[in-house]
């Protein structure tokens, strides 16, 4: 009798252990459609790529900002107004199609995450300033194999009362369909996407943060979060694998965690603001968090892209550094209470260690403990000799 019970455990344990590798097989992506073909009117509107696994596909559309303050609206799949993928070709067809109402993921604006899912009836207001990216991915169960192309329907409406991201004719590929293309050539069409739109803040963002690689960045960003150092600052000059989020609030500042200045830019090659007016408004956000919080002391990080001169790209960081932290004391911040670092191109993002304009930022990190320390540069000029 011990032997059947110990016979049905082990068989238990091997189903359960089979249904565990079933269902993570569900989330690899079989086959990628880098090139998908369809029809839509929207001018400022994509579909990237359709990813497929076993079971589901995950189409990526990107959307551009057409105006300040553009207010674009996302549903969860049991809203009235959420998206629908359907073989209808007309709203009074609708009982005689394959419809499916697709799971809302990885919402992201200039490829910060804003949400990972939208469930039920929750919805999700996104404001985004003229010429912002906002991406999204839509995961359904994939269509019966007789049908070839379905509808895109639902989503925000515009003043007209028409669908932003309305497509029709999406067509279906299989794995040896020679019109799948390359992520070459995906990268090509959204260059090609870009070029035809009035404003685009982020043209270099090509590809954007999936979820996976979002969880991984979380995991490390709590990994460096929970490390403690008697001085916060020793990690300083380390190349940082993590994603830091950007500031929408004094709320978003933290103990010990880096936060990228929003909308503070500067003109190529100089340390002056490329827009004062919106640098100031995120300035005020930290002015407004010290000013409240009479104790705390802050390090601003200084950061180029990884082309050019190394050590001009270090002085160049350190004078656009030193603009923010002025722009900081003329409104009264006392200058102790400010520690700069300047890292040049050495610190890309976990995103654009190739290269890419979101490199070029300011960070702000709150000191909330800890003895605060000079930090020393690497000597480049000894290195250039």
């Amino acid at each position: 009798m011990k032997i059947y019970q110990l016979f049905i455990a082990i068989l238990f344990v091997a189903t359960i252990g089979s249904i565990s590798t079933s269902h993570a097989q569900d989330n690899t992506i079989e086959y990628v459609d880098y090139l998908p073909k369809y029809r839509t009117v929207a001018t400022n509107f994509i579909l990237s790529k359709i990813e497929y696994t076993s079971k589901d596909m995950i189409i990526n559309f990107r959307y551009v900002a057409e105006k300040d303050n553009d207010e674009i609206m996302f549903y969860g799949p049991d809203d009235d107004n959420g998206w629908e993928l359907t073989t209808a070709i007309h709203p009074r067809y609708a009982d005689q199609a394959v419809t499916r109402k697709p799971r809302v993921m990885n919402i992201r604006l200039n490829d910060e995450q804003k949400k990972q899912e939208i469930a039920g009836k929750e919805n999700l207001e996104l404001k985004a300033a003229k010429g912002d990216i906002i991406t999204c991915e839509l995961r359904l169960e994939q269509f019966p194999r007789t049908v070839r192309s379905f509808h895109l329907r639902g989503g925000a409406i515009n003043n007209q009362a028409v669908e932003r991201f309305g497509a029709s004719d999406i067509m279906i590929k299989t794995p040896d369909n020679r019109l799948l293309g390359s992520s070459a050539q995906m990268e090509q069409t959204i260059q090609q996407f870009y070029g035809e739109q009035k404003q685009v803040n982020f043209p270099d963002l090509k590809s954007v943060t999936s979820t996976k690689e979002q969880k991984q960045f979380d995991e490390k960003l709590e990994e460096t979060k929970s490390t403690k150092r008697d001085n916060p600052l020793q990690q300083a000059l380390e190349p940082i694998d993590y994603m830091p989020k950007m500031l929408e609030s004094s709320d978003d500042l933290d103990c010990n965690e880096r936060i990228i200045l929003r909308n503070v830019y500067f003109h190529d090659n100089k340390a002056e603001f490329a827009g004062r007016v919106k640098a100031m408004r995120t300035l005020n956000m930290v002015i407004d968090y010290l000013n409240y919080n009479k104790e705390a002391k802050i390090v601003l990080h200084g950061h180029t892209d990884i082309f050019g001169n190394a050590y001009k790209n270090l002085e160049l960081s350190k004078d656009r550094v030193q603009t923010v932290k002025l722009a900081l004391i003329t409104k009264g911040i006392e200058r102790e209470r400010i520690i700069t670092a300047h890292h040049g191109g050495s610190q890309p993002l976990a995103k654009y260690k190739n290269g890419g304009d979101l490199n070029r930022r300011v960070e702000v990190e709150v000191l909330c403990d800890g003895v605060i320390g000079e930090i020393e540069a690497p000597d480049l000029k000894a290195d250039l000799k």
